[in-house]
């Protein structure tokens, strides 16, 4: 988990300094390409069957959070003040899982 700031962002992009959950592969993080893939979360409840629950002090977080997976996106290295913490293998699993509703598998 870092906290970054993923703006300036456009449409309906999760905004403001936030707490972000790294799902790439490793291989990715260190590739030289300063980049992984991030999912953000929010405090606010949205009540969506989609969004995963993280109670503190998971992740390092200060208070009861909401991963959205839906909003999956490259996060420059550059914008990532700091890690906050580690998300539990189960929770990190279960993120991932719902990451992958959202993609689509070719027939």
């Amino acid at each position: 988990m870092v906290w970054a700031d993923p703006d300036p962002t456009g449409g309906s992009e999760q905004a403001k300094a936030r707490p972000f959950a790294i799902v790439s592969v490793d291989q990715l993080n260190r590739a030289g390409l300063g980049i992984s893939l991030v999912v953000p979360f929010t405090r606010t409840d949205f009540s969506s069957a989609l969004h995963l629950a993280v109670a503190p002090p998971e992740g390092g977080l200060g208070v009861r959070s909401f991963a959205m997976p839906e909003q999956l996106r490259v996060l420059s290295h550059e914008r990532a003040s700091r890690r906050v913490g580690t998300l539990r293998p189960g929770t990190l699993s279960d993120l991932l899982r719902r990451c992958r509703l959202l993609l689509r598998e070719t027939d």
